[in-house]
């Protein structure tokens, strides 16, 4: 048997959308009921879906649902990966998607961009953009710094600005 290609089409014959979840239409499996939600929260925290013995991740298959086209990379607004509801999600470069990044788990100073430079004895304030990185300078008080990079991202980032 040939293997479906995945459009538009074939997600809606599958498919049903409701608020950012999908519900199946056909019984394509003993265990996949019509009326059935549709996807597995996966360790990445993503949902996915196997279609035609091929992972596909729920959020992918909304966008194309509703846009008829599947982008390279695909943005969560929120920054919420279960968050599947098409308001919340948008077509973005590679760079835009990372600039929309949540804090990470490794952060000492839990905000963005900030970092305790220990030969200064000050917070460093620094960001990347487009694989070019600033050097905002070292402060005394955690609070300047935090106001220098909070306005450098948004002259930066512009809307795919997140300051948390």
């Amino acid at each position: 048997m040939a293997e479906q290609i995945l459009s538009q089409e074939y997600f809606h014959q599958l498919f049903e959308y409701r608020n950012g979840d999908l519900y199946r239409k056909i019984k394509k499996s003993s265990n996949a009921m019509p009326g059935q939600k549709a996807g597995t929260l996966q360790k990445n925290g993503y949902f996915a879906i196997c279609i035609d013995r091929k992972r596909q991740y729920i959020h992918r298959i909304v966008f194309m649902m509703h846009h008829g086209y599947m982008p390279k990379t695909i943005d969560h607004i929120d920054g919420n990966s279960k968050n599947n509801r098409i308001e919340n999600l948008r077509d973005v470069t590679h760079s835009q998607n990372t600039c929309n990044q949540k804090l990470r788990s490794d952060n000492k100073s839990g905000i963005k961009g900030i970092g305790w430079h220990k030969a200064a004895n000050k917070w460093r304030a620094f960001i990347t953009f487009e694989k070019t990185q600033y050097h905002l300078g070292l402060f005394k008080n955690i609070k300047d710094a935090e106001k220098a990079i909070h306005q450098k991202r948004i002259e930066l980032h512009k809307d795919f600005a997140r300051h948390l």
